[in-house]
Parts: structure tokens; C-alpha cells; sequence
């Protein structure tokens, strides 16, 4: 099987025939061309999109079809739900990050015969924002404890910002997703907030609070 391109159209072909009988050899002529025809994915938006604006992505051919083809859509090799697809259009109002994904589109009844896929990616804020805290059990005074932010986005978070809710104290900005106590005193005790902010937005972890006993 060969996979042709739109480039293998603008080619002559010919079919040669060799003998054992002194080489000798026959072109058949004339050759034929190849009409090459295609499906292509145009998307409204670029490749690279952020969550809550809205995509529609439609499939186009240079196939000669009935003045209304049927397109159906599929995600990383599985189909997408009906409800998405307006008018042959793949709609997606608003995007979301799980909409990323390869994306092809095809003519029914030719499903064998995708089109190539496009890639698409979201941005998106930072998602399920938490705190997680080393010792996680009992704190003693003298301690080492650390607290370390966890978030997924879409760039990358670039900042984070501890917060000590008792009093609304900014403790720390910056790159760094730890904060960390090297001997831990009575006055640490208290809520503890991370917020993780990048390019597109920011979202505060749930409130953690860290008890201090005494020795």
C-alpha cells in the first residue's frame, strides 16, 4: 500500500515491462496521472488555544461530493459526541483543557480514509491547587516541615505565593513551590494557603492548617 500526497499528482505514470530474452524492455505509453484529492482540518482558532474561548474546527475537501457530505469527527482515535457537531462543524463552545488532543475528520461511510490530524493544545489556569505537608502527622516544636504546592496549568505556574490566613500575611513569592520551616515554632501555627498563578490565571489552595505542640 501506498500512501500518496497531493505532491505524487503532478507526476507521469508508466508501467515497463523487462524480459530475460537480451533485456529487453517495453514502456507501456501512454502513461496515466493521478488525481489526488484530500481532507484537510481548518480550525478557527491557531493550534494552540486558551480555555473558555471558543473553537470550531471544519473539515474540507477537494473531493467531488453531494452538496452535503457527512463528516464525522474523531479524538486521539475515538469518536466525539454527536452533540458537538453542528452543521458538519466540530464545535466547541467554550474549549476546555480536556479538548486537547489530535483531532481527524472523515466522510462517512469512508472512515478508512481520515484526514491527516491537527494537533490542537490548551491553556488553561491552574487546576486542583493543594498543599501537601512533610511530616504530614503530628508537628512538634522544632520540626522540620515543609509545604509544597501542587498545580497543574498549562504554561507552567511561574508564580507561587504563600499566605498565612491568620492575619492575611503574605510570607512568600516566587518560583519556588515549597516553604519551609527549618525548626518550627509555636507562632507557625496556624492556615496556610498556596495560590499558583501563570499566564493565564491563578487559583488558591484549599486552606491547610498546621498544629504546632510543644515539646
Amino acid at each position: 500500500m501506498i500512501h500518496l500526497t497531493k505532491a505524487d499528482g503532478q507526476y507521469q505514470y508508466y508501467c515497463r515491462i523487462i524480459t530475460n530474452v537480451d533485456k529487453q524492455k517495453m514502456t507501456g505509453t501512454p502513461g496515466i496521472s493521478l488525481k489526488i484529492t484530500d481532507l484537510q482540518i481548518v480550525s478557527s482558532s491557531q493550534e494552540r488555544v486558551t480555555e473558555g474561548n471558543r473553537v470550531a474546527l471544519t473539515c474540507k475537501t477537494t473531493c467531488n461530493l453531494p452538496d452535503s457530505p457527512s463528516f464525522i469527527w474523531s479524538k486521539d482515535g475515538r469518536p466525539v459526541e454527536e452533540k458537538q457537531i453542528i452543521y458538519n462543524q466540530l464545535q466547541l463552545h467554550p474549549v476546555s483543557y480536556k479538548d486537547e488532543g489530535s483531532y481527524t475528520c472523515a466522510v462517512r461511510g469512508h472512515e478508512g480514509l481520515p484526514s491527516p490530524p491537527m494537533k490542537m493544545k490548551v491553556m488553561y489556569f491552574p487546576k486542583n491547587t493543594a498543599i501537601v505537608s512533610a511530616p504530614s502527622g503530628k508537628i512538634t516544636e522544632g520540626d522540620n516541615v515543609t509545604l509544597t504546592c501542587m498545580s497543574e496549568a498549562d504554561p507552567p505556574v511561574h508564580t507561587y505565593t504563600w499566605i498565612k490566613k491568620s492575619g492575611a500575611v503574605e510570607l512568600e513569592s516566587g518560583k519556588e513551590n515549597t516553604l519551609t520551616f527549618s525548626k518550627i515554632r509555636i507562632r507557625d501555627s496556624g492556615e496556610y494557603v498556596c495560590r499558583a498563578a501563570n499566564m493565564i490565571g491563578q487559583q488558591d489552595s484549599p486552606a491547610v492548617l498546621i498544629k504546632v505542640l510543644c515539646e
